[in-house]
This record gives C-alpha cells, sequence and structure tokens, in this order.
C-alpha cells in the first residue's frame, strides 16, 4: 500500500508485530506477596475483590492477564518512595506489558487521521520532540515534514521496532528511557514537544517533573507544547474500564488521568499559561474535509472547555458538541 508523504502509515502491515496478547491464560491463582492480595500466574499481585470484578465484567481472558499486570505494577509505582525507584518500576512494567504486546505503545492507539491533520500544522519543518513515542507511528508519520525528530519511550522492546522502520533517515533519532529522567539528559530547544496518550501514565510527581523539563526545553513565546490524553470526567480510559464504574479514579497503567480545568492549572504552574484547545466536531469536520486553512485558526481558548466541564449533568450533553472527551491542548 503507497503512503502520502505526512501522513500515518498503514495500521496493519506485513511485518508489523501482533497487536494483541498470544496464548496469554490464567494459569494459577495463588497467594499473593502480601497479606490481602492473590498472585496471578505466580507474577502478579491483585486483590481478590477485583480479580472477582475482571472476571464478571466477561473481559477475555488476555486482558484480564494484562489488567492484573497494570494494577500490580500501578500498585507499586504509587507506593514508591522516589523518582528513582518509580524509574525503574517504569522500565520493568512496560518491558513485561511488552513481551505481551510485543511492541507496546502507539501500536493499539496511534494517532488518528484527523488528529494527525490537525496537528501537523504545529510540526511541519519543526524541531519535534515526542515523549512517549511508542513503535514510531507518529514519527513515521512527521518524518517527511518535520525538520529534526526526537522521539522517547520507556519500552526498550518498542524502541527497537521503531528504529527498524526509520533506520536511515537521518534526522530522526529514537532514544529508550524513563521520564521524567530521560528528558533531563535532552540538551537544546524544540519548537515542539509532543505527548499523545502518555502523560496519563506518569505517576503525578512525575508529571509536574516532566512539564517542568517541557518548560525548559521549550523556548519561551516561540516553541509549542502540544498534549493528547482522555478526559477523567469520562473515564477511566485505561483497562479497568471494564470493571470500574464511570467517572471512577483508574485502576490500571492511567496513573493521571486529568480534566481540561486540572491541566490548564499544572501547565500554568510550569509557565505555559497560553492553552488553547481544538473546538470539538468543527475542527474535526472541517480536517476531514482537508481544507487548508486548519490549524491554528481551530484553536479557541481552553478555558472555554474547563468552563463546559462545570455544567453538571449539562456536561454529558456538551461533551460531543465541545470535545470534553479528550484533553487536546496547545500551551506556550
Amino acid at each position: 500500500m503507497s503512503q502520502s508523504p505526512g501522513s500515518l502509515p498503514p495500521r496493519e502491515t506485513a511485518d508489523a508485530p501482533p497487536t494483541r496478547a498470544v496464548s496469554l491464560t490464567v494459569d494459577s491463582v495463588t497467594d499473593g506477596g502480601r497479606p490481602g492480595l492473590v498472585r496471578l500466574n505466580g507474577a502478579y499481585d491483585v486483590e481478590p475483590d477485583v480479580l472477582a470484578k475482571m472476571r464478571a465484567s466477561g473481559m477475555p481472558e488476555y486482558q484480564l492477564v494484562i489488567a492484573c499486570l497494570e494494577e500490580h505494577y500501578r500498585r507499586r509505582l504509587m507506593e514508591a518512595s522516589s523518582e528513582a525507584e518509580r524509574s525503574a518500576l517504569y522500565a520493568e512494567g512496560y518491558e513485561d506489558l511488552s513481551r505481551h504486546y510485543h511492541a507496546y505503545g502507539q501500536i493499539e492507539h496511534g494517532a488518528s487521521d484527523a488528529l494527525f491533520r490537525l496537528v501537523r500544522p504545529w510540526f511541519s519543518g519543526k524541531r519535534v520532540l515526542e515523549i512517549g513515542c511508542g513503535n514510531g507511528t507518529m514519527a513515521a508519520a512527521l518524518a517527511p515534514v518535520v525538520a529534526r525528530y526526537v522521539g522517547i519511550d520507556a519500552s526498550a522492546v518498542a524502541v527497537d521496532y521503531a528504529r527498524g522502520r526509520l533506520a536511515g533517515v537521518e534526522h530522526v533519532e529514537l532514544r529508550c528511557g524513563s521520564l521524567p529522567a530521560a528528558l533531563r539528559d535532552c540538551d537544546g530547544t524544540y519548537d515542539v514537544v509532543y505527548s499523545n496518550d502518555f502523560l496519563e501514565h506518569l505517576h503525578i510527581d512525575d508529571l509536574n517533573e516532566t512539564l517542568r523539563q517541557c518548560r525548559r526545553l521549550i523556548p519561551t513565546g516561540r516553541g509549542t507544547l502540544v498534549l493528547v490524553m482522555p478526559n477523567r470526567l469520562f473515564g477511566p480510559f485505561d483497562l479497568s474500564r471494564a470493571y470500574v464504574p464511570r467517572g471512577r479514579p483508574a485502576r490500571c497503567f492511567h496513573l493521571s488521568e486529568t480534566t481540561y480545568g486540572e491541566m490548564i492549572r499544572l501547565l500554568a504552574a510550569h509557565g505555559f499559561t497560553q492553552t488553547r484547545s481544538p473546538l470539538g466536531p468543527l475542527a474535526a469536520y472541517l480536517v476531514s474535509r482537508r481544507l487548508p486553512f486548519v490549524g491554528s485558526a481551530l484553536l479557541a481558548p481552553a478555558w472555554i472547555k474547563s468552563l463546559a466541564e462545570h455544567t453538571g449533568p449539562l456536561r454529558n450533553l456538551l461533551r460531543r458538541p465541545v470535545g470534553l472527551s479528550g484533553v487536546i491542548l496547545s500551551a506556550r
């Protein structure tokens, strides 16, 4: 299948790794390594009542195992007392997940064509840093249109796959490392720092430090931070969605789902005082029509969406017209 320059690569390719876990089953459930927990497959400690809810949800067995894996690492991440301890757990947890998925990251939740066309004007001809680059889906799409691309991901399996698909592209660099530590190794500045469905995977302390490092790497008044993440008001959006009531905190690998209002305040605390967001389905429609003026003209002050979040029951009616399901922000 041919691919036009600057478009997203096909979701399924002959040499792509499997996008679903293979032969992943529940082999054993025994007493856990800690009181009040059970151990699944000799590896993942979970609460018995949570395991019962997973089973009652009817989720496929391979998803149940992965949900237990994520519950196990989430608890350890939330209990960790230092960034160094969490950094090691991110690497361990995502490598473990990679062994099940074969290449974790944007294999499952790659950017949609509409989203790519919406954000492309921010990237053309720019120096771009992507945090949480996964298997390189966005890197492959951006390579023809950017001046320089650097991608960072915690999973060595995903980064190795991304390096393979982008071998020989001189202005693309892919690095393996856990955030926020990996950002401290970045020097110079970038025109755009981009994150798609990644920041919610960080502990809140690491999210704050990541935003602080982003501010360091983006020239004030000239660079842009572009964020795409789920809105916790309509979540959870990780695997726990199958067994956790809507609007309750996520229990798997989404450690920090936020609302528009919460993210706007976090960004302001780290020096990003100008935040804008696409105008709901109007933006999606115009993008789908491939109109030439798609870009900043479709952005409105982000406080409009934050205000819509505080309309009580009405926010469910405003969810689609205003575009509240996902937090999509351009920040300076």
